[in-house]
């Protein structure tokens, strides 16, 4: 009982995630490594540098894009997305989320979920769709994707797909033998990054995403037919933080892997 008093008068609150390391560093590194690609590039470095000060285990420093990688990565919206060199044996892309005054960004959103959201509303009428497995859901959205390719339903580029070519093409054959490379992303940029690790084979911690598990089958179909309904690369390699009462994380889809 003694214990259970200073419990309540304790007003920490602490998650089981706070303690435990992901590859090497802590929930609230990651955190403060997902929020980087949300300042401009040229105030990424100087953010890392007060965020991890000289006296702190690690000391994450930006990537400088070659030209070439610069021309590469030209997006409408901008820069989306932060590479960091925490060692040589961790590379990270920070992916930035949705910015409340790009409209583009909120386009991309109702793009990227609008299977999850048409099946919770038909769920409404017909509620045995809540008892549809992944692979059925995932099976049902590959049907509505040839339907639209069989009738020739133009499907434009996804923003992802630019960081997804980019980490193939530049980032994955410079990294060291061993090394790692890691994405992380807060809300959008989050859900962006749990589509491109599934892409190129990379692990995930994403912060308040958007679940993804149930459209990641649309995303296979597009990029990467032959790993069509590969859900258990979503469950191997995600970690999804989620903020109590955030009705975003839950709204959309369904998450995969581990979920604090």
């Amino acid at each position: 009982s003694q214990g259970w008093a200073s419990r309540k008068k304790s007003t920490r609150v602490e998650y089981a995630v706070c303690h435990m390391p992901l590859w090497g560093l802590s929930a609230v590194d990651w955190g403060l490594l997902s929020i980087a690609s949300y300042f401009p590039p040229t105030q990424v470095a100087s953010y890392l540098a007060e965020v991890f000060p000289p006296s702190y285990p690690i000391s994450p420093r930006a990537h400088l894009p070659s030209e070439t990688e610069e021309s590469e990565r030209d997006n409408p919206a901008g820069p989306f997305w932060t590479e960091i060199q925490v060692s040589k044996e961790l590379t990270v892309i920070s992916v930035r989320g949705t910015e409340f005054w790009r409209v583009s960004d909120y386009l991309e959103d109702v793009r990227l979920w609008t299977e999850p959201v048409v099946f919770s509303i038909l769920a409404i009428f017909f509620p045995t769709i809540n008892a549809w497995s992944p692979s059925v859901h995932g099976t049902v959205t590959d049907l509505f994707q040839s339907f639209l390719d069989w009738f020739g339903v133009p499907d434009p580029a996804y923003k992802y797909e630019v960081l997804s070519e980019h980490i193939q093409k530049h980032v994955q054959p410079r990294l060291a033998p061993g090394a790692k490379l890691i994405l992380t992303g807060h809300s959008l940029g989050g859900g962006i990054a749990q589509i491109v690790g599934a892409l190129v084979g990379a692990p995930v911690i994403a912060f308040q995403p958007p679940g993804i598990y149930q459209s990641l089958s649309k995303h296979l179909y597009r990029n990467a037919k032959d790993k069509r309904q590969v859900h258990v690369t979503a469950h191997n390699l995600t970690v999804t933080v989620l903020v109590e009462n955030d009705f975003v994380g839950r709204l959309f889809d369904s998450h995969g892997g581990l979920v604090q």
